[in-house]
């Protein structure tokens, strides 16, 4: 129901006067001619509107009046209509109605006027509105949680009350009936997370959306949006090797064609309300999704980096979908993008990456020793090659930027007065990234379970630095850091030699003196009976 055909027929009741003013121009009818009294609808606010949602293609232009039975297709239940009255548009004058058969529905959107009454419809598709005011109203379609999944909405349209009867001169209606047309299936929007080798701040996580095309439907595309809204804590990656990758993809998931580029879409990114866009509003665009068989989808596989990791220790990055229609400002939509719909399809489980972290205790093997140690520093690396190139290299780098108690960014820690220190946003190990919880450690061992690996790089006084690097897991709740790993470190006395001019030494010498003695005694000896038996 466009604006053009609605407020035609409402302007059936100002065809007199319109035309007796033409003529009064012209001179062929008198200028004393004043036809207001029976042209101009009726004074009052108790009018009604009667929206009847059906499923179906779009038929014959309405006419305000009731039709018996519906003009086919099931009814929708679950939608709620928006009505809005224009505040400057006085339909009790010949200039109201020419600014309102001059107003188009974007123009009206763009106004971002707070909508007034609203309905639902019912079992039977009908959203009905009693005691409105007379006037040029706009009637905007949203979905609720009771609509089906994958709905089109049709297009918001704009109506007078009253309206002019079609058929009977001098006859206003003031209950109106309006048979918007919209399209079930064909489409939804799905996200994925593939968090691939990344586990904290600076990393790159790869996002895949997956949004259907709801063409072989009775209604056909006429604007299509993709919206990936990134929380602060990611920024997106539009350039180079891992820039934004988009294509048709069938019923199988099977790619279809090269990747699309423009003009087929136009990406954008608005860095005030972190919408990433991809809009397929374009000719080309629109032609290529109007072309495709049912059962296709858009798929785009995104690249983001983690700036950052919030104390609650999880991402989500949800997307958002526009098929057709239902323009204007709304409780979703961006305060400087007035244009852009409104009422998105979003995924009911968006992923969601979890963080936490873990508490290191520095111990000492000499069971002697009962209190922690303080001072002993650790960096974290993502593999033990990477560890263990830095203990060869520090040059090398590859130590991970994580973080302190205070959530504040770290790649190195050291243990305090008492002997623990907080290492936060990693990754977690047990989870995998479509919420699996697995087993870590497990018998036998689960190679998804992601392993980090500890580097002293200072010991702690009186102790040896650790031989090797030490590995763990990141097992506890997201935002914790509750989970205690010890460490022990061997004393620095557990494999000292004896001294050089130590006790050992002295004793060695003693017994030689000794030695020697005797057998200088037994020379002198052996000579003096020698001489005396000569």
């Amino acid at each position: 129901m466009s604006i053009r055909t609605t407020l035609r027929r409402g302007l059936v009741a100002a065809t007199t006067l319109a035309a007796t003013t033409a003529l009064v121009v012209s001179g062929a009818v008198p200028a004393t001619a004043d036809p207001a009294a029976t042209t101009l609808p009726p004074a009052g606010d108790n009018n009604t509107l009667v929206v009847t949602l059906l499923e179906g293609p779009a038929g014959a232009p309405g006419t305000g009046v009731s039709i018996t039975p519906t003009p086919g297709g099931d009814p929708i239940e679950g939608v709620e209509f928006r009505l809005t009255l224009h505040p400057d548009i006085d339909l009790g004058t010949h200039a109201g109605w020419l600014a309102a058969y001059n107003l188009t529905v974007g123009e009206f959107l763009a106004l971002g006027l707070a909508h007034g009454p609203t309905q639902v419809t019912d079992a039977d598709g009908v959203a009905r509105f009693e005691g409105l005011a007379k006037g040029l109203w706009l009637v905007t379609p949203h979905r609720t949680a009771d609509a089906p999944d994958d709905l089109v909405l049709p297009e918001p349209f704009m109506v007078t009350l009253p309206m002019r009867h079609p058929t009977e001169d001098g006859v206003w209606m003031d209950t109106v009936y309006a048979y918007p047309k919209a399209s079930v299936g064909g489409h939804n929007i799905t996200k994925t997370l593939d968090s691939g080798d990344a586990v904290g701040v600076g990393d790159t996580m790869q996002w895949t959306i997956t949004a259907g095309i709801p063409s072989g439907t009775s209604t056909p595309i006429t604007s299509y949006i993709i919206a990936d809204i990134l929380p602060v804590h990611l920024s997106p990656v539009r350039t180079g090797t891992e820039a934004p990758v988009v294509t048709i993809v069938d019923a199988a998931g099977d790619p279809v064609g090269a990747p699309l580029a423009a003009p087929v879409f136009a990406e954008s990114w608005n860095t005030p309300v972190g919408y990433w866009i991809f809009d397929f509003g374009s000719p080309e665009g629109l032609a290529l999704l109007n072309s495709l068989a049912p059962g296709h989808s858009v798929r785009i596989v995104l690249n983001t980096v983690i700036e950052s990791i919030p104390a609650d220790g999880t991402i989500t990055n949800n997307a958002s979908f526009w098929p057709n229609f239902n323009f204007g400002p709304g409780d979703e939509c961006p305060t400087d993008h007035p244009d852009y719909p409104c009422d998105p399809y979003e995924p009911y489980d968006p992923p969601v990456a979890h963080f936490a972290g873990i508490t290191i205790e520095k111990a000492s093997a000499d069971a002697n020793v009962t209190a922690l140690l303080p001072g002993a520093t650790f960096r974290v690396f993502p593999s033990e090659a990477a560890a263990r190139a830095f203990a060869n290299d520090p040059s090398v780098g590859g130590y991970l930027i994580l973080q302190d108690v205070d959530d504040e960014e770290a790649y190195e820690f050291t243990t305090g007065a008492d002997g623990r220190v907080v290492i936060r946003g990693l990754q977690v190990s047990n989870r995998l990234d479509d919420g699996t919880m697995i087993t870590c450690p497990g018998e036998p061992a689960d190679a998804r379970c992601r392993t980090f690996w500890l580097l002293e790089t200072l010991a702690p006084d009186g102790h040896l630095l650790l031989a090797a690097p030490v590995p763990f897991q990141v097992t506890g709740a997201a935002g914790t850091h509750t989970q205690i790993i010890e460490i022990e470190n061997i004393p620095d006395t557990a494999f000292r030699l004896p001294m050089t001019g130590g006790m050992g030494i002295a004793l060695i010498t003693a017994v030689g003196v000794i030695v020697l003695g005797g057998a200088a005694a037994f020379v002198v000896i052996t000579r003096r009976r020698l001489a005396a038996s000569a």
